[in-house]
């Protein structure tokens, strides 16, 4: 399964913030520049995890990101769903061999 960029991106951010879970708030500028994500891009998918309850902000001089659970709540599945919508599951059609 490959996984959009987006995903990727967010799946990165969503690491950080787990490394750091209990030990505060992390800046945006620094899991940006850790994972070498682009600022703003990281910018609108923390918001679309923010919107979904898997990340906090707090604003401010001394601001920044934390989860919005325990790291133990929040499956993969939460993140991709959150950044893609709801998974299908598909299956091919196998042709018919004669």
């Amino acid at each position: 399964m490959k996984f959009s960029i987006k995903v990727q991106y967010g799946l990165q951010a969503m690491l950080v913030l787990s490394l750091n879970y209990g030990g505060g708030q992390v800046r945006i500028k620094s899991i940006a520049s850790e994972q070498k994500i682009p600022i703003r891009f990281l910018e609108q998918l923390l918001l679309v995890l923010k919107r979904a309850g898997l990340v906090n902000s707090l604003r401010g001089k001394h601001g920044g990101y934390l989860l919005g659970r325990k790291p133990s709540e929040i499956s993969l599945l939460d993140v991709i769903e959150a950044l893609e919508g709801p998974l299908e599951l598909t299956s091919k059609k196998m042709k018919k061999r004669r």
